[in-house]
């Protein structure tokens, strides 16, 4: 049986981790009920929370088209269902105008957006002795909202997405509203900028994997999970990134569905 067991493990480990998940918390629910007759007229939403691990496993692991749960189809629901339907972290983007010196009128620019909520910083790669550290600096420190890095191509198409705690000290919040800037994290930024290898410097960090705006929530997480991926940066059909998608985003979605359709 063990041998059995572990033979199933290898080949389907999404699904037998989401069979197991299932299990686990379907006994939970049980012993809430205090081994009582009533266990067996447990409520059908207890009962569907239970079963959502499976669920999920099945969809993410392509093992069935469709799940008909409750006398509905619920994969097509999520089939039809695009990754920008649901809310997810979407990016309000800006380039450095003046990026070999903050004089000259661009630090009138950058006074301006201090204001506005800009979380995410576009750099291109390829461009020798284009940007300037002191530059740089001066906008990751005065851009307090800032999230995320974005890495484009020569060609201005999405290559990464590199968290903003990269270049900043832990949430340091100075007197004057200004983050404390990592001098050497930059400098070795804009170094592989210019050498073109910021997903090589960069690796543990960066986030690379992508999915189509249009994509339904299915796909994506088939997407994330093949990956092993939490993350993913939602591009359009000219590879812009727009956004990022979280996993747990789609398996809430789902979860939502599922709990909706057993009421």
């Amino acid at each position: 049986m063990w041998k059995q067991l572990n033979k199933l493990w290898s080949k389907h480990p999404a699904l037998m981790t989401g069979v197991g998940f299932s299990l686990l918390l379907l006994v939970l629910f049980l012993l809430a009920q205090q081994f009582e007759v009533k266990a067996l007229t447990l409520e059908i939403q207890w009962i569907a929370i239970s079963i959502l691990p499976l669920v999920l496993a099945l969809l993410a692991g392509g093992y069935v088209q469709s799940f008909k749960g409750f006398g509905v189809e619920l994969e097509a629901r999520l089939e039809n269902t695009s990754v920008t339907s649901i809310e997810f972290s979407a990016t309000v983007k800006e380039s450095i105008t003046t990026p070999t010196s903050v004089q000259k009128g661009g630090i009138d620019h950058l006074e301006q957006l201090r204001g506005q909520r800009i979380d995410r910083l576009a750099f291109i790669e390829g461009r020798s002795g284009y940007y300037d550290p002191v530059a740089v600096k001066e906008y990751l420190e005065k851009l307090t909202r800032l999230k995320y890095v974005e890495v484009q191509s020569s060609t201005r198409e999405f290559r990464c997405l590199l968290p903003i705690k990269l270049f900043v000290e832990s949430d340091s919040r100075p007197p004057d509203g200004m983050r404390q800037v990592k001098r050497d994290a930059i400098e070795r930024f804009i170094q592989s900028l210019e050498e073109g290898n910021v997903l090589t410097e960069f690796a543990q960090s960066a986030i690379t994997l992508t999915v189509l705006e249009t994509e339904s929530l299915v796909k994506a997480l088939k997407t994330m999970r093949s990956h092993h991926a939490r993350e993913a940066a939602v591009i359009s059909s000219d590879r812009q990134c727009i956004g990022l998608l979280s996993a747990w985003k789609i398996e809430k979605r789902i979860a939502d569905e599922v709990l909706r359709l057993s009421k």
